[in-house]
Parts: structure tokens; C-alpha cells; sequence
């Protein structure tokens, strides 16, 4: 009997270590899945795939919102005022929502500015004018009633926007892209390309032997250096920033003196 009851005690002993045990696994198990790196892979797609409520928003966000001057406060009051929107509203979260918006809003600003950019590269630059024609642009080089034509280096930006009022670019982007932002952006990389150019050609030689070392940079002589590069095209197409084109070939000029100033020092 005594013995029995030890077996039984045993046996409780055990039951109750297992208990014990079992219930530390459980415990562990339930603390290991709250752990990061005890997620699985389901719970990593689960997290990255957007719920549907969100997708419902972005839907609606594209087709209700094309105007990057839309405010949060009026797109919110446009979707409280539909059930089936503002149950979405809802599903997502205000904060969610509003961040949503944002990044909508930064997107069709981007593309405005993007469209823009691409309306001032085809209509000053002539970039794709074999492809069907932006505006008054196409044919810009034999008419000198051209968009293209009109548009110099000097051209001020109010201007510039009257001239490109007959543009489809440049009227859907009025007001949604920072058109005279990127319109002096545009001139500036414009005009250092041209200046660039220049300097290339007097590296080359162009002004002959009217332009070396001993060329002055002020007074007759400097005169006598810029009408020998009368004919050359680069700097023809500084013709309307005449202060800008000077300076490229007074600084060319300059250096030209300095190297043979150097040069001399190196054989004394």
C-alpha cells in the first residue's frame, strides 16, 4: 500500500513537472512569436501588402484628385460627404489618410513639373521636332514668327509665358508646375551650355591669331579679338548676353596669359 502511494506520488510528481513544463512552453513559444525575428514569412507579406482599404483610398485619391493645389481639408470634406468614401475614410485612419494625400499630392507635382520641363526642352531646344508637333514649335528654324525663335537667352519669364500660352503643355501645367521656377532653370542650363560651347571653340583656336597671349582684355584690341569671332556659331548664340559672352573670352584670354607667364618661369 505504502508503496502505491509512493508510485503515486511519483506519478503526481511528474504530472505536475510536465504541467510545469508545458506550461513554460506554451508561455515561451507565445513570447517567442511577439519576437521579430520569430515571425514568419506570412506575417512579413502580410505586413507588406496594403489592405484593401488602403488601396480603395489610393483608387480614389487618383480618380478624385488631379490638381496638386487640392488641400487636405477640402478633399476630406469631399469624402465625408459619400457614405461608401467615408467608411474608407474610416478604415484607414485620418493619419494614414492625410500621409496617403501627401504623397499623391508630391507625385502630380512631379509630373506637372516633369511634363513642363518637357514642353520647354521641345519648344526652345527643338528636342523630338520630327516627332508630332508641340504648338507653334515644329518648323522652328524657317519661320521667325516661331515660339522657338522668340524665345532668346534674354527672354524674361512674363515674356516667355505669353509666348507659350498657344502650348497644350503649358496650359495644363499653368498653376499645377512652378513654371517660372523652372523656365529660369531652364535659360541658366541653356546659357551655360552656350558658354561652354564658346570656350571649346576658342580652345580650339577659333579668333586665329587675333586671339593669344598678347590680347588685351579691355580697349581696341579686345574689340578687334571679338570681331574676329564675328563668324564663329558659338558665339553667335551669345549674341543676346553679350556681358556673359565677353567674359568667357576675357577669361579665355587670361588664361592663355597666365600659362605663358607660367611657361616662362618653368625655363628660368
Amino acid at each position: 500500500g505504502g508503496r502505491g502511494g509512493g508510485g503515486g506520488g511519483r506519478g503526481g510528481d511528474r504530472r505536475g513537472r510536465g504541467e510545469e513544463e508545458g506550461g513554460e512552453g506554451r508561455g515561451g513559444r507565445r513570447e517567442r512569436d511577439s519576437l521579430p525575428s520569430y515571425r514568419t514569412d506570412n506575417d512579413r507579406r502580410r505586413e507588406k501588402q496594403p489592405s484593401r482599404a488602403v488601396e480603395k483610398f489610393t483608387d480614389i485619391l487618383k480618380s478624385k484628385v488631379e490638381d496638386p493645389r487640392k488641400t487636405w481639408r477640402d478633399f476630406e470634406t469631399d469624402l465625408k460627404n459619400k457614405d461608401s468614401h467615408r467608411e474608407v475614410l474610416s478604415a484607414v485612419g485620418d493619419d494614414r489618410a492625410k500621409d496617403l494625400f501627401k504623397e499623391h499630392i508630391k507625385e502630380l507635382k512631379k509630373g506637372y513639373d516633369e511634363e513642363f520641363k518637357a514642353c520647354l526642352r521641345k519648344v526652345i531646344d527643338g528636342e523630338g521636332e520630327d516627332d508630332e508637333g508641340v504648338g507653334e514649335s515644329k518648323g522652328a528654324d524657317d519661320d521667325e514668327d516661331s515660339t522657338r525663335t522668340k524665345i532668346k537667352l534674354n527672354t524674361l519669364w512674363v515674356e516667355a509665358k505669353e509666348l507659350l500660352r498657344g502650348e497644350p503643355a503649358y496650359r495644363r501645367c499653368r498653376g499645377r508646375a512652378d513654371c517660372e521656377g523652372l523656365y529660369k532653370r531652364h535659360q541658366a542650363v541653356r546659357l551655360q551650355r552656350a558658354q561652354d560651347a564658346l570656350l571649346e571653340a576658342l580652345k580650339a583656336g577659333a579668333g586665329g591669331e587675333r586671339l593669344g597671349r598678347t590680347t588685351p582684355t579691355t580697349g581696341p584690341g579686345f574689340e578687334a579679338a571679338l570681331e574676329a569671332l564675328a563668324d564663329e556659331p558659338t558665339f553667335q548664340a551669345l549674341e543676346d548676353m553679350v556681358e556673359d559672352r565677353n567674359r568667357v573670352v576675357t577669361d579665355h584670354i587670361e588664361d592663355l596669359q597666365d600659362a605663358f607667364v607660367k611657361s616662362k618661369r618653368r625655363r628660368f
